[in-house]
């Protein structure tokens, strides 16, 4: 018995471990766009997407876009990558609606949420086919 109460908390400190490195990860990434400005290129990596294969990404302008946002430029955000504009709010609105359903009616179906994820895939998957079209109405969907 002692020996799974060993491994119980083993198990335990090591996921700790896992989550406050990517935490820390995640926070000093968020520090480090918000203090200095990714557009100027000094220390964000290039797109090997992008450099490999010409094609731009879903992520190509994400980062640049998220710092226009946390400067409160919704315009600046959204001629970067028009996903953060888009389905960021959605994403926010589906998980407080998801925590309220769950807080009132104490049950929630999670056929829900496969069908959420297909849409987003769907999204994602037309957003990146769409920006690498070369015609002039897909325009808006690159990055500039």
């Amino acid at each position: 018995m002692m020996l799974m109460a060993g491994r119980f908390y083993n198990t335990i400190i090591v996921m700790l471990r896992a989550l406050l490195l990517k935490d820390s990860i995640l926070l000093v990434s968020g520090i480090f766009i918000v203090i200095i400005n990714p557009a100027i290129g000094l220390f964000t990596p290039r797109c090997l997407i992008k450099e490999i294969t010409g094609f731009y990404c879903t992520g190509c302008g994400m980062t640049t876009g998220f710092y226009s946002l946390i400067r409160g430029d919704i315009t600046g955000a959204s001629e970067r990558n028009l996903l953060i504009v888009t389905l960021l709010p959605a994403a926010l609105f589906y998980l407080i609606l998801r925590k309220i359903i769950l807080i009132y009616f104490g049950k929630y179906n999670f056929r829900y949420d496969l069908f959420i994820i297909i849409i987003f895939i769907v999204s994602v998957t037309s957003f990146t086919v769409c920006r690498n079209i070369p015609i002039p109405e897909f325009d808006i969907l690159r990055p500039h």
